[in-house]
């Protein structure tokens, strides 16, 4: 049996018992002090996304950038990645520091048991990837963005729209001019590899 195969037996059940606690955490901190919700999603996001990169073995390397620093500034931006592979969101999560931010989630996501009642507690914002344009702009409006600079949060989102696309969608981008937002742009390499 090859070592990933190995990997995956023991790392998944752990993977999904990790993403039902950090679910139920940010649920419950909504029940008892909502006010404490988006605090807590960003300190339990950041953590489960560095413990399950931990446990399927990733190393991060990061290339010298600016990001800390212009994030540190309080400015709202958009952040902007491809989406290739399932760990990219945990990637993020784990790079960006503990920074409030608001993430644009597919809808379906939603649906799934512990983590879309969790998504929605933090606010995170469900688009449409069927094409609803009318959806996408009451989404990503004006108030969104004075929402967010109120918040002194940014905004991230997959601008390819779903896992394995190439291309890159406009609303984000769209939006960002829109409301004279600046875009950072993040790569990922090699984690369609994993």
């Amino acid at each position: 049996m090859q070592k990933w195969h190995i990997r995956v037996l023991w790392a998944y059940p752990i993977f999904a018992i990790m993403t039902v606690i950090a679910s139920l955490t940010i649920i419950i901190a909504s029940k008892v002090r909502p006010s404490s919700t988006p605090a807590v999603f960003h300190y339990v996001k950041h953590h489960w996304s560095k413990a399950v990169l931990r446990l399927l073995t990733v190393k991060l390397e990061e290339a010298k950038t600016s990001k800390r620093s212009l994030l540190a500034t309080g400015v709202t931006h958009v952040i902007v990645a491809p989406h290739r592979s399932v760990l990219d969101p945990a990637i993020i999560a784990a790079i960006l520091p503990r920074h409030r931010n608001q993430w644009v989630v597919k809808r379906e996501v939603f649906d799934i048991p512990f983590i879309g009642p969790a998504l929605k507690a933090a606010g995170c914002l469900a688009t449409d990837r069927d094409g609803n344009k009318d959806a996408a702009k009451a989404m990503l409006s004006p108030e969104t963005a004075r929402n967010l600079q109120m918040k002194k949060s940014s905004l991230v989102l997959f601008a390819s729209g779903s896992r394995h696309k190439t291309e890159f969608k406009s609303g984000g981008f769209y939006f960002a001019k829109e409301n004279a937002l600046p875009v950072m742009p993040i790569g990922i390499s090699g984690a369609d590899d994993i």
